[in-house]
């Protein structure tokens, strides 16, 4: 009984992802006209760069992405002739978004609606594996790095929120220390983009309970773990940057101020404490 309870509440979990993910994407097709946060954006290139960079990809390798949102691999394309993409994604609505994308590279791209902890590929089939900002939003995620490791034969780069992230660690022993600063909750950082976006109630609401969502937010250490479970190998530990969320306000309004955070976060990615920035970018292989 108890793992039919289980089976059930996954398989209502996912409609539940796919219904939060497909509005997420209608959001974001209404902010064409809406200017982005340049630090925001910043963070998010940082990673998909250092993400990429640890993918080491190949021509004519196969290449799974698992959540690929709008994927960051899509850039790589006319740099390979031979090359395979496959993006693999719960909302329909963010593959067909790369359609006029797919239908230049028929030969190189393939869409498919499905499940990270399901993964409908044969064993052994996939050079690389990018899975990025994914695993924390999963309610089994060993299930999904099982299957990671069953389709696997390259190496595969995992993306995670740090649950070191020392910008925000920091920024709360302060406010526990001096109660100085007050963090907005990600609910009401939220509220206050879905005021900007001009979104009904029943979007906001949505988008909030969208975030219970992040069911897990991983160390290094304990995505180590998880991985070694799957007996997966450990290549590389790196970081993308320093989290930006909490001034993004203010180093969007202050270019310098941004270009010496930047400068900070470089410096940051060259040390050990590279392993408590924004995200995790973990490099693994099958063994």
């Amino acid at each position: 009984m108890a793992e039919g309870r289980n089976y059930m509440r996954s398989k209502n979990r996912t409609k539940e992802m796919r219904k939060f993910y497909e509005l997420i994407a209608r959001v974001d097709a209404k902010e064409k006209k809406r200017v982005r946060s340049q630090s925001i954006e910043w963070l998010w290139s940082k990673l998909r760069t250092n993400s990429l960079k640890l993918l080491e990809i190949e021509d004519g390798n196969l290449i799974l992405d698992i959540g690929s949102g709008k994927s960051p691999l899509l850039s790589i394309l006319p740099k390979f002739s031979k090359i395979q993409l496959v993006c693999m994604d719960l909302a329909v609505i963010h593959l067909q978004r790369m359609t006029p994308i797919v239908k230049k590279n028929r030969k190189k791209v393939g869409l498919i609606v499905a499940d990270a902890e399901n993964l409908p590929f044969k064993e052994i089939v996939f050079d690389r594996i990018l899975c990025s900002e994914v695993i924390e939003h999963l309610i089994h995620p060993l299930r999904a790095i099982y299957e990671i490791k069953r389709v696997l034969k390259g190496n595969s780069v995992i993306t995670t929120p740090n649950q070191q992230n020392i910008v925000l660690n920091v920024i709360s022993a302060i406010s526990s220390l001096f109660k100085v600063f007050k963090l907005k909750s990600v609910q009401k950082s939220i509220s206050k983009r879905c005021r900007e976006r001009d979104l009904s109630a029943a979007e906001e609401y949505l988008i909030q309970e969208g975030h219970i969502h992040h069911t897990k937010i991983f160390s290094v250490s304990e995505l180590t773990s998880l991985l070694k479970l799957a007996d997966l190998q450990i290549d590389n530990i790196e970081g993308s940057a320093l989290d930006v969320y909490p001034f993004a306000g203010i180093l969007d309004k202050y270019p310098l101020l941004f270009k010496i955070y930047k400068l900070l976060s470089s410096i940051v990615e060259k040390t050990p404490l590279r392993h408590y920035t924004w995200s995790i970018v973990l490099e693994c292989s099958a063994k």
